[in-house]
């Protein structure tokens, strides 16, 4: 039976600790601005937020440092705001979609989605610039 140290509560959740993210972007706790960011470009890129995908877990993560009181409604890390969030969408050798999504550049989430009914009815040349389909950065934070 393996026991798992308490987390304190007045400790904020870290990109570092939530993602596979490294520097000064590991450093930073996830903000509800950070979040709804993350959130609003899944929405109008892949139409929905994804259960389990990286708005989400900012989501619960920023929530749960705003209860802390560790950071404030609209807190925003200086790399959010800088650099921005960026999804991506490529196109594999198997057809598939493969959405990456960064935060400041580094990846915060990759998974491949299978489109079974478009399989096959659309060749990469059908598609404006080659494999990547579609890449969209949000805006900067102020």
């Amino acid at each position: 039976m393996s026991h798992q140290p308490q987390r304190d509560e007045s400790e904020a959740f870290k990109y570092g600790e939530v993602f596979n993210v490294s520097g000064e972007l590991g450093q930073k706790p996830i903000t509800p601005t950070d979040a709804a960011t993350m959130q609003s470009v899944e929405g109008q890129i892949l139409g929905e937020t994804p259960k389990g995908g990286p708005a989400a877990v900012m989501e619960s993560a920023a929530a749960r440092n705003q209860k802390a009181g560790v950071v404030g409604c609209k807190d925003v890390t200086n790399i959010a705001q800088n650099e921005g969030v960026t999804i991506s969408i490529d196109t594999n050798e198997s057809g598939n979609h493969v959405i990456t999504e960064t935060l400041g550049g580094q990846v915060v989430g990759q998974y491949e989605k299978v489109d079974e009914a478009k399989r096959g009815m659309i060749e990469d040349e059908d598609i404006p610039g080659g494999d990547s389909c579609y890449s969209v950065q949000a805006p900067k934070v102020n």
